[in-house]
């Protein structure tokens, strides 16, 4: 074992695997505002993490309390009591790519039930500018913060790749209209991966790609 991986298991051991799931040691701003526990994008991308690192090492820990952690927040019918969809709050939308995949590690449909929930009573309802952009929350009217991005696209790829769907960018309309591409941001990151040589593409299940419809300016 190398420096680095003695950090990230001393990391893991004393912090991570130690934590509560209602009272994560790592969340310092729950901490230090006494915050309430809640489903967050600050505890999303932990788990993340985690998952990232059971695909690495397959260590069953990992697994282990990315399915207790998440367990604590998402109930077997897949609702999320902390977490309110009419907030319209792209933050929330980061856990549902933890949902996606802890369904397809485990099978159980609590993880499918709640990111189908996020799809349909927040995200295809979320309020969006005209150029298709979404609002990064309800109580910041037609603002675009660009994490935003992080939390949302991912989770549109990958549940348009699952259900074979055109979902994602773009492709969604506004009055039966396309948005304005020029000044959409989820368009424009798209086309900036082009650009800096990132090979972009969707697939479905059935291994055929699936068009984006995202196209340069």
């Amino acid at each position: 074992m190398n420096r680095s991986e003695s950090i990230i298991n001393k990391y893991i051991d004393n912090l991570v695997l130690q934590s509560d799931p209602l009272a994560p040691k790592w969340n310092m701003e729950n901490i230090i505002y006494n915050k309430a526990p809640k489903w967050n994008y600050v505890d999303n991308c932990m788990i993340t993490a985690l998952l990232m690192l059971y695909d690495l090492d397959s260590d069953p820990r990992l697994l282990d309390y990315s399915i207790k952690f998440t367990n604590a927040y998402v109930k077997k019918d897949g609702s999320i009591p902390t977490m309110n969809c009419a907030d319209y709050n792209l933050d929330n939308i980061n856990g549902a790519k933890n949902l996606m995949k802890l369904w397809k590690l485990t099978g159980e449909e609590r993880y499918r039930f709640g990111f189908e929930k996020i799809w349909k009573e927040q995200l295809i309802r979320h309020p969006r500018l005209s150029c298709g952009s979404f609002w990064h929350k309800a109580i910041y009217p037609e603002q675009i913060w660009i994490d935003g991005v992080y939390m949302v696209l991912p989770f549109m790829a990958e549940y348009g790749k699952l259900y074979n769907i055109d979902v994602c960018f773009n492709s969604l309309r506004a009055d039966n209209a396309r948005y304005d591409l020029e000044h959409n941001l989820e368009n424009i990151v798209y086309n900036e991966l082009i650009y800096r040589g990132y090979k972009v593409k969707l697939f479905n299940i059935n291994g055929h790609e699936i068009d984006f419809h995202c196209f340069p300016f």
